[in-house]
């Protein structure tokens, strides 16, 4: 289930991190300068909002809240966010809306990062290293192949309705599989 949510929700990231300057300027006719300027925005929200949901996180554990229940909603309301956001992207928007709609959906992403990247240090802590690593390359691999993905989807429809409808798609499967069988409890002691 981890591999899973981070293979989903680094769909989401990476289509952004590639695609959105593509975005900005050939859809909503930004130029180069303020491409850059709402291109980065996102990422400054990232920063910041993984520190603060990660020491929100920790403080809902310190004060008792069960560690699978707390993993679960705050990596399962940011895809389920995403989604959301993802889907409202496929009708015609203003450009000042489609900001505030990626801004939200950075703002809500934030804790998927803090609850998922510790995830298995808590099912496996005498083996975390290498439960890391294999994490990251599944999640890093969508890097891989969801860039290519998005730009063979874009090159033969012109459009970008499916590409958002396929990261709303992966951002839902990963809630869910992390939902059934997302877990903090120590699988391999």
């Amino acid at each position: 289930s981890i591999c899973v949510a981070g293979f989903t929700q680094t769909w989401a990231f990476y289509l952004f991190l590639s695609w959105l300057p593509t975005y900005i300027a050939t859809e909503l006719n930004y130029g180069l300068i303020a491409t850059g300027m709402i291109s980065q925005a996102p990422y400054v929200i990232d920063t910041i909002g993984a520190f603060t949901c990660g020491y929100a996180i920790d403080r809902l554990i310190v004060r008792g809240y069960d560690r699978t229940t707390v993993r679960k909603f705050s990596v399962c309301f940011p895809m389920l966010s995403t989604a959301v956001f993802l889907a409202a992207l496929c009708w015609p928007i203003s450009p000042r809306v489609f900001i505030a709609l990626l801004l939200s959906y950075h703002v809500c992403t934030s804790p998927a990062s803090a609850g998922l990247s510790v995830n298995p240090l808590e099912i496996a802590p005498r083996h975390s290293g290498i439960l890391v690593a294999i994490f990251n390359t599944v999640s890093n691999f969508s890097g891989i192949i969801g860039t290519v993905t998005i730009g063979f989807i874009l090159e033969e429809t012109g459009s970008w309705t499916n590409i958002w409808l396929l990261a709303c798609a992966l951002s839902l499967t990963g809630a869910a599989t992390y939902a059934i069988w997302g877990s903090s409890k120590v699988i391999i002691p």
